[in-house]
């Protein structure tokens, strides 16, 4: 097997294959300007194939050399890998990553070449753009679907290029392998049958003919390699030289089909202008002119007609002008006899119209014989014969045509005459029942108003008056419950007020709170707001902020002086620490980290802004010393937060109460 070849023979295939590819795509190229054609967009596609295959050639040249970390079990096991060869082994496996990446997007680019070859080949022809749209789609889905086989079976990624431990089964890359194997040959199958129905349905001579099925079924080599490939390679899934040499060998012969049509078709353009210069006409083939003619005066004469292009003669006419408008279409076997018969007629004209003997003494041996003649005319008649039958059966088009629009107009006025009877008829009875109906409601009208009179006024009269009343009870509730609302609301800013007072010592808020208590009467929300304060603070009062922050500055000091205590701690320590207090450094705004200071430094940058809740989380983060000093003003905050909580519940009662008599 590929596996047990040796090292440098491999590298020798890989290097042979790789420039015989390219060497095909350079000499297309060069071929076209050499013959003096534009490049097409096949042309330059194939300019960026070339530069992925001189990519790839440098990057496979790498990995075979320094090798990948998919190997074999039993090598694995016994061999003992030193640091360079590790390092050596990851940049392999990375390098054969961008190697797939690369070697999956020369075989779509060269996909496109062909179907831009195609492409031309449908000019004309039904749903055009509908087949080159589909196809285009198809290949961007599938490269897409690839490219992603390619990063997914290894998670997390760097497993891809692990070389110790073991990565797993991943880096063998099987879906991937899978993956570009199966997709590889759907597309090609697809290109493969793109153009058959056109050499198909094509009127040429069977050796035309057979040379277009070899050319356009040459794709099939490149699913045979690939059908061959993937058992061969999954069987030695472990072998990473196994795996490129095919791949190398797919991409020589991706190369040669895909760019063979298109040589070929340069090349009989290089031989019919070698038979020009040598004095031979440059005709048209018998069969292809033919054709061709009677194909753009047929098509001229049916354009002047609706619907003549959907018949069977002008789908015929317009799949050979798609293919006369192809210029890698090899129609070069029907130039020979007809080049031959006119030239012995002209030939034979010369001779006639010589006027020396010395002239005709010249042009005798090429003096046309009785075959070729016969030739001629018989070309002449076929002609005639093709034009007579496809005249025919043009007329006979346009008379089943001509039918068809004049049945189908009848049955169209006949339809519209009877939907306009019928609209008449339903616009009629539509009016009828409008003025029937607005007749009837005109005396019912009339009789109410007389009959009702005076007792209808005295019943909207009544009606009105109660639903005065109604307004009057309905409006003293709301006015009711507004005034408790803003009661309430007033209560609560009391309580505020009380807490933030500004006395330099902590003032009972009992009154308030007993106020703002009956105020809310049997409101059950309110009353388990005021229920959750803890009476020892509505007894004896509460800090307001500044009174809170200017006592953290003491408990901070404290803290940072127990922070820097070990635990047998004695008089020096004590000293010590409270030196060090003085001189640490201080940290600002919102400091990461879970130290004593970070803590300390948060706390009080959320003190500062005002956030209580916040500061109050950071301190009970503390540990040890700092949290049992940081206790009293812990619980003091807390008070606070629940004080501030229930009466925020309590306002919003009061605003959901106005909400609801609004």
């Amino acid at each position: 097997m590929l596996a047990a070849m040796d090292h440098p023979t491999l590298i020798i295939i890989h290097w042979l294959f790789s420039w015989i590819a390219l060497a095909i795509m350079v000499v297309r190229l060069i071929w076209r300007k050499v013959a003096k054609q534009a490049f097409n967009l096949g042309d330059y596609l194939t300019m960026a194939a070339c530069v992925f295959v001189v990519a790839r050639m440098g990057i496979i040249h790498m990995v075979l050399t320094w090798k990948t970390n998919n190997m074999p079990a039993a090598y694995r096991e016994n061999h003992v890998f030193t640091p360079k060869e590790i390092h050596q082994r990851e940049i392999g496996s990375k390098l054969s990553l961008t190697a797939r990446v690369v070697y999956s997007s020369y075989l779509w680019l060269q996909k496109l070449v062909l179907l831009d070859l195609y492409r031309r080949l449908l000019v004309k022809l039904p749903h055009e753009h509908i087949k080159v749209y589909s196809f285009l789609a198809v290949f961007l889905v599938t490269w897409i679907a690839c490219q992603v086989s390619t990063f997914i079976e290894c998670k997390p990624i760097h497993l891809y290029w692990q070389v110790v431990p073991h990565p797993g089964s991943c880096v063998e890359a099987e879906a991937q392998l899978m993956t570009v194997g199966i997709l590889n040959i759907v597309t090609d199958l697809m290109l493969i049958l793109l153009p058959l129905p056109l050499v198909v349905a094509m009127q040429a001579a069977w050796r035309l003919k057979a040379q277009l099925y070899v050319l356009f079924l040459l794709g099939i080599f490149i699913i045979a390699i690939t059908i061959v490939r993937l058992p061969i390679t999954t069987l030695h899934k472990d072998s990473q030289l196994d795996r490129s040499t095919w791949a190398s060998v797919e991409l020589l012969v991706t190369a040669f089909v895909v760019n063979a049509p298109t040589m070929y078709g340069l090349w009989n353009s290089g031989r019919r202008a070698h038979a020009t210069s040598n004095g031979e006409e440059t005709g048209d083939t018998f069969g292809m002119a033919t054709m061709g003619s009677m194909a753009r005066k047929t098509k001229i004469e049916a354009d002047n007609v609706h619907g003549f292009e959907s018949s069977p003669v002008g789908r015929s006419m317009g799949h050979i002008e798609g293919i006369l408008q192809t210029r890698e279409t090899i129609v070069t076997e029907y130039r020979e006899t007809d080049r031959k018969a006119r030239g012995y007629a002209n030939l034979a004209d010369e001779t006639d119209n010589a006027s020396t003997s010395s002239q005709k003494s010249i042009l005798r041996p090429f003096q046309p014989v009785a075959a070729a003649d016969a030739l001629v005319k018989r070309v002449e008649a076929a002609m005639a014969a093709q034009e007579a039958n496809w005249r025919g059966e043009f007329e006979e088009e346009m008379k089943r045509v001509k039918n068809s629009y004049d049945e189908r107009v009848k049955v169209l006025l006949e339809r519209e005459k009877q939907l306009g009877h019928q609209r008449l008829e339903n616009s009629l009875l539509e009016q009828a029942l409008a003025l029937k109906k607005e007749f009837t409601g005109e005396v019912r009208k009339r009789v109410e108003d007389e009959r009702d009179g005076r007792l209808g006024k005295l019943n909207d009269l009544s009606a009105a008056v109660a639903d005065l009343e109604k307004l009057t009870v309905g409006w003293n509730d709301v006015v009711d419950t507004n005034q408790r609302t803003q009661q309430l609301h007033v209560a609560v800013e009391a309580v505020r007020a009380s807490l933030e007072s500004g006395s330099a010592h902590p003032r009972p808020f009992v009154r308030e709170l007993v106020a703002l208590k009956e105020i809310a009467a049997d409101d059950a929300v309110v009353n388990a707001a005021i229920a959750s304060i803890n009476p020892s603070a509505y007894q004896r009062g509460l800090s307001t902020s500044a009174q809170l922050v200017d006592r953290f500055r003491t408990v901070a000091g404290e803290v940072r002086k127990a922070s820097l205590l070990p635990d047998d701690a004695g008089v020096a320590s004590h000293a010590s620490s409270w030196a060090l207090s003085k001189v640490m450094f201080k940290k600002q705004g919102l400091a990461t980290g879970d130290d004593v200071e970070s803590i300390l430094t948060r706390t009080q940058t959320y003190l500062e802004e005002g956030d209580l809740d916040a500061a109050a989380r950071e301190m009970n983060g503390l540990q040890g010393w700092a949290k049992t000093l940081s206790k009293d003003w812990l619980g003091e905050v807390r008070k606070v937060l629940e004080v501030q909580q229930a009466l925020d519940v309590i306002s919003t009662e009061a605003r959901l109460q106005s909400l609801r008599v609004e």
